[in-house]
């Protein structure tokens, strides 16, 4: 592509030997056991990833929460339903792929591995009778090969303005131990490096956007120019974060992330957003 970037030896983290991701693309006709606690939930809530606030891809100590903070009561542990729970909005994505994204067709990456910034903006959401609207989360991820081969590491974002229900709330749907969609999502899970609470901001008209993530990442993307100027889009992938809901494909003018050995800093590739709506368990 002409004018386009991507700085591949900025992915330091291609050696990884289980990558994850606490994000995640998912098949939409991937099948989830309800009892199966997610890879995400059994790392980050067993105590074994780095729980804080990021401030320069950092989790500086004095900030740090306790994992137990966010631990499963005894009852989820065991494998018991979570809160009824939904949420709805916009998510967004940008990666190290020419567009379209071939991932998202069961293709081999662009560059061979894919490397992304996601991020969903909560317009409405519940989780029991805790309110998550005007909520933002965020993750980085790198998958080294082919998406499906469920080999991806990650790091979660949680908007820092929630409270420490909304927190607890938003690190369990959006690591897949609520169940729903982000639990087909954890299925893709090896490694999940981090969960923290930063300032995030996401702006989006449903076409073009922007989104920041602390200090650790940021995109601004714009849609690709269709017939009669219209926009394109993409509708029934197998490889979905929105299953059912059209995605508007564009280019990111700029997008990067560097946080947990997962970095990349790229023009003119991938983006794309589309509403969302999740619910469960």
């Amino acid at each position: 592509m002409s004018g386009a970037f991507v700085d591949c030896n900025g992915v330091r983290e291609s050696r990884m030997s289980d990558a994850t991701a606490a994000y995640a693309l998912v098949l939409t006709h991937a099948n989830a056991q309800s009892d199966l606690l997610s890879a995400f939930s059994n790392i980050i809530f067993g105590g074994t990833a780095s729980v804080g606030r990021a401030v320069s891809g950092l989790a500086t100590p004095e900030d740090e929460y306790s994992v137990r903070d966010f631990a499963l009561t005894p009852n989820q542990s065991e494998g018991s339903m979570a809160d009824n729970w939904t949420v709805e909005g916009h998510y967004m994505e940008a990666c190290t792929c020419e567009a379209i994204c071939p991932c998202i067709t069961l293709s081999p990456p662009t560059e061979g591995f894919c490397t992304a910034i996601v991020g969903w903006q909560v317009k409405h959401g519940r989780y029991g009778d805790v309110s998550l609207d005007g909520l933002n989360v965020a993750a980085g991820v790198f998958s080294p090969g082919d998406m499906t081969e469920k080999n991806w590491s990650a790091a979660l974002y949680i908007d820092e303005r929630a409270n420490a229900q909304q927190r607890d709330a938003l690190a369990q749907i959006f690591g897949g131990s609520a169940g729903g969609h982000p639990a087909l999502i954890a299925e893709f899970i090896a490694d999940v490096k981090g969960l923290h609470f930063v300032p995030i901001t996401f702006e989006t008209d449903g076409k073009r956007g922007s989104l920041t993530v602390g200090s650790v990442g940021a995109s601004t993307w714009q849609p690709i120019e269709g017939q009669g100027g219209g926009i394109v889009t993409v509708q029934g992938q197998p490889l979905a974060i929105s299953p059912g809901n059209p995605a508007v494909i564009g280019r990111a003018s700029r997008a990067r992330f560097n946080d947990h050995g997962i970095e990349f800093d790229a023009s003119g590739r991938q983006a794309m957003v589309a509403p969302f709506t999740y619910s469960g368990p």
